[in-house]
Protein backbone atom coordinates (compact mmCIF):
# COMPACT_ATOMS: atom_id res chain seq x y z
CA UNK A 1 0.00 0.00 0.00
CA UNK A 2 1.24 3.09 -1.10
CA UNK A 3 1.74 6.06 1.73
CA UNK A 4 -0.92 8.35 -0.35
CA UNK A 5 -3.46 5.60 -0.02
CA UNK A 6 -3.00 5.02 4.13
CA UNK A 7 -5.18 8.42 5.05
CA UNK A 8 -7.94 7.44 2.63
CA UNK A 9 -8.10 3.66 3.80
CA UNK A 10 -7.85 5.11 7.68
CA UNK A 11 -10.78 7.14 6.93
CA UNK A 12 -13.13 4.81 5.09
CA UNK A 13 -12.02 2.31 8.33
CA UNK A 14 -12.93 4.63 10.51
CA UNK A 15 -16.67 5.41 9.47
CA UNK A 16 -17.03 1.84 9.29
CA UNK A 17 -16.22 1.32 12.44
CA UNK A 18 -17.76 3.76 13.79
CA UNK A 19 -21.10 2.49 12.30
CA UNK A 20 -20.41 -1.02 13.14
CA UNK A 21 -20.05 -0.08 17.03
CA UNK A 22 -22.86 1.65 17.34
CA UNK A 23 -24.68 -1.47 15.64
CA UNK A 24 -23.23 -3.78 17.98
CA UNK A 25 -23.53 -1.54 21.30
CA UNK A 26 -27.33 -1.64 20.28
CA UNK A 27 -27.50 -5.43 20.20
CA UNK A 28 -29.26 -6.65 23.96
CA UNK A 29 -25.92 -8.87 24.82
CA UNK A 30 -23.76 -5.00 24.40
CA UNK A 31 -24.64 -2.22 26.06
CA UNK A 32 -24.25 1.41 24.96
CA UNK A 33 -21.44 2.22 27.10
CA UNK A 34 -19.43 -0.91 24.93
CA UNK A 35 -19.26 1.12 21.74
CA UNK A 36 -16.16 3.20 22.03
CA UNK A 37 -14.70 -0.45 23.79
CA UNK A 38 -15.75 -2.20 20.46
CA UNK A 39 -14.76 0.56 18.40
CA UNK A 40 -11.11 0.11 19.48
CA UNK A 41 -11.15 -3.47 19.05
CA UNK A 42 -12.02 -3.01 15.77
CA UNK A 43 -9.55 -0.11 15.04
CA UNK A 44 -6.98 -2.30 16.39
CA UNK A 45 -7.72 -5.59 14.09
CA UNK A 46 -7.95 -2.93 11.02
CA UNK A 47 -4.56 -1.66 12.03
CA UNK A 48 -3.08 -5.02 12.89
CA UNK A 49 -4.30 -6.80 9.09
CA UNK A 50 -3.73 -3.51 6.94
CA UNK A 51 -0.19 -4.37 6.71
CA UNK A 52 -1.33 -8.03 5.12
CA UNK A 53 -3.78 -6.20 2.56
CA UNK A 54 -3.09 -7.16 -1.60
CA UNK A 55 -4.57 -4.98 -3.62
CA UNK A 56 -4.40 -7.76 -6.73
CA UNK A 57 -6.06 -10.29 -4.82
CA UNK A 58 -8.98 -8.05 -3.07
CA UNK A 59 -10.13 -4.07 -3.21
CA UNK A 60 -9.38 -2.17 -0.29
CA UNK A 61 -13.18 -1.38 0.62
CA UNK A 62 -13.92 -5.30 0.34
CA UNK A 63 -10.75 -5.95 2.75
CA UNK A 64 -11.45 -3.26 5.32
CA UNK A 65 -15.44 -4.57 5.38
CA UNK A 66 -14.02 -8.20 6.03
CA UNK A 67 -11.86 -7.41 8.55
CA UNK A 68 -14.34 -5.19 10.45
CA UNK A 69 -17.23 -7.46 9.83
CA UNK A 70 -14.80 -10.54 11.12
CA UNK A 71 -13.69 -8.48 14.15
CA UNK A 72 -17.45 -8.12 14.83
CA UNK A 73 -18.12 -11.40 14.61
CA UNK A 74 -15.39 -12.62 16.78
CA UNK A 75 -16.46 -9.91 19.66
CA UNK A 76 -20.00 -11.47 19.56
CA UNK A 77 -19.25 -15.40 19.56
CA UNK A 78 -17.13 -14.30 22.42
CA UNK A 79 -18.96 -12.94 24.05
CA UNK A 80 -21.97 -15.51 23.90
CA UNK A 81 -19.01 -17.87 24.74
CA UNK A 82 -18.60 -16.24 28.08
CA UNK A 83 -21.95 -16.60 29.05
CA UNK A 84 -21.54 -20.02 28.45
CA UNK A 85 -19.88 -20.48 32.03
CA UNK A 86 -21.56 -19.02 35.03
CA UNK A 87 -19.75 -17.27 37.28
CA UNK A 88 -22.25 -18.61 39.22
CA UNK A 89 -22.02 -22.10 38.80
CA UNK A 90 -19.79 -24.42 41.65
CA UNK A 91 -19.91 -27.95 42.72
CA UNK A 92 -22.47 -28.43 45.28
CA UNK A 93 -19.98 -29.44 47.54
CA UNK A 94 -19.27 -25.58 47.35
CA UNK A 95 -22.35 -24.13 46.60
CA UNK A 96 -23.78 -21.84 49.06
CA UNK A 97 -28.03 -21.05 50.01
CA UNK A 98 -29.81 -22.25 46.51
CA UNK A 99 -26.88 -23.82 44.76
CA UNK A 100 -25.16 -21.17 44.51
CA UNK A 101 -21.53 -20.49 44.02
CA UNK A 102 -20.78 -18.69 47.63
CA UNK A 103 -19.18 -14.80 47.18
CA UNK A 104 -20.71 -14.25 43.39
CA UNK A 105 -23.50 -11.21 43.78
CA UNK A 106 -27.01 -11.87 41.83
CA UNK A 107 -26.00 -8.94 39.42
CA UNK A 108 -22.85 -9.97 38.64
CA UNK A 109 -24.54 -13.42 37.51
CA UNK A 110 -27.22 -11.81 35.43
CA UNK A 111 -24.73 -9.52 33.51
CA UNK A 112 -22.19 -12.55 32.74
CA UNK A 113 -25.65 -14.25 31.92
CA UNK A 114 -26.86 -10.95 29.52
CA UNK A 115 -29.81 -11.02 31.30
CA UNK A 116 -29.16 -7.63 33.36
CA UNK A 117 -31.35 -4.67 32.85
CA UNK A 118 -30.14 -2.11 29.96
CA UNK A 119 -29.26 1.39 31.44
CA UNK A 120 -32.10 4.00 31.66
CA UNK A 121 -30.80 5.57 28.55
CA UNK A 122 -30.99 2.71 26.40
CA UNK A 123 -34.53 1.95 27.11
CA UNK A 124 -35.09 5.16 27.01
CA UNK A 125 -33.74 5.09 23.44
CA UNK A 126 -35.15 1.58 22.63
CA UNK A 127 -38.92 3.12 24.08
CA UNK A 128 -38.52 6.26 21.66
CA UNK A 129 -37.49 4.07 18.28
CA UNK A 130 -40.02 1.24 18.54
CA UNK A 131 -42.81 4.11 19.35
CA UNK A 132 -42.04 5.59 16.28
CA UNK A 133 -41.67 2.31 14.34
CA UNK A 134 -45.43 1.70 15.93
CA UNK A 135 -46.78 4.93 14.75
CA UNK A 136 -45.81 4.67 11.06
CA UNK A 137 -47.72 1.18 11.03
CA UNK A 138 -51.40 1.39 9.19
CA UNK A 139 -54.15 1.39 11.63
CA UNK A 140 -55.18 -2.50 11.85
CA UNK A 141 -51.43 -3.21 11.65
CA UNK A 142 -50.69 -0.96 14.86
CA UNK A 143 -53.87 -2.67 16.82
CA UNK A 144 -52.09 -5.53 16.32
CA UNK A 145 -48.99 -4.90 17.14
CA UNK A 146 -50.35 -3.26 20.56
CA UNK A 147 -52.50 -5.90 21.27
CA UNK A 148 -48.41 -8.27 21.33
CA UNK A 149 -47.55 -6.11 23.26
CA UNK A 150 -50.15 -5.62 25.51
CA UNK A 151 -50.71 -9.56 25.78
CA UNK A 152 -47.15 -10.15 25.47
CA UNK A 153 -48.10 -13.64 23.14
CA UNK A 154 -49.16 -14.41 20.27
CA UNK A 155 -51.94 -16.79 20.90
CA UNK A 156 -53.46 -14.08 23.75
CA UNK A 157 -52.78 -11.22 20.99
CA UNK A 158 -54.49 -13.15 18.40
CA UNK A 159 -57.72 -13.80 20.79
CA UNK A 160 -57.63 -10.31 21.96
CA UNK A 161 -57.44 -8.59 18.12
CA UNK A 162 -59.82 -11.45 17.06
CA UNK A 163 -57.82 -12.77 14.19
CA UNK A 164 -56.13 -16.28 13.41
CA UNK A 165 -52.57 -16.30 14.95
CA UNK A 166 -51.02 -17.30 11.39
CA UNK A 167 -51.56 -13.49 10.77
CA UNK A 168 -49.87 -12.74 13.80
CA UNK A 169 -47.11 -14.62 12.54
CA UNK A 170 -47.24 -12.99 9.39
CA UNK A 171 -47.28 -9.78 10.36
CA UNK A 172 -43.97 -10.43 12.90
CA UNK A 173 -42.37 -11.19 9.46
CA UNK A 174 -43.04 -8.09 7.95
CA UNK A 175 -42.56 -5.84 11.07
CA UNK A 176 -39.14 -7.95 11.42
CA UNK A 177 -38.55 -6.56 7.59
CA UNK A 178 -39.88 -2.76 8.05
CA UNK A 179 -37.27 -2.87 11.57
CA UNK A 180 -34.41 -3.94 9.67
CA UNK A 181 -35.14 -1.47 6.57
CA UNK A 182 -35.62 1.45 9.03
CA UNK A 183 -32.19 0.49 11.23
CA UNK A 184 -33.83 -0.88 14.47
CA UNK A 185 -32.30 -4.49 13.58
CA UNK A 186 -30.35 -3.96 16.23
CA UNK A 187 -33.37 -4.49 18.53
CA UNK A 188 -34.50 -7.71 16.97
CA UNK A 189 -33.51 -11.36 18.48
CA UNK A 190 -31.06 -12.20 15.90
CA UNK A 191 -29.80 -9.48 13.97
CA UNK A 192 -27.43 -9.91 10.90
CA UNK A 193 -23.88 -9.83 11.79
CA UNK A 194 -22.43 -8.04 8.52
Amino acid sequence: MEPHEIAPALARAADLIRRKARRLARRRDFLRADEEDVAQVLTARVLARLPGFDPAAIGLDAFLRRVVNQGASVLIRDRHASKRHDPGAASLDHAGPGGRAAGVPDGRRAAHRGTARRPAQDQADLAADVGAFLRGLPPEERALAEALLREGAVAAAARAAGVPRGRVYAALRRWEGRARAVGLDAYLENPPAD
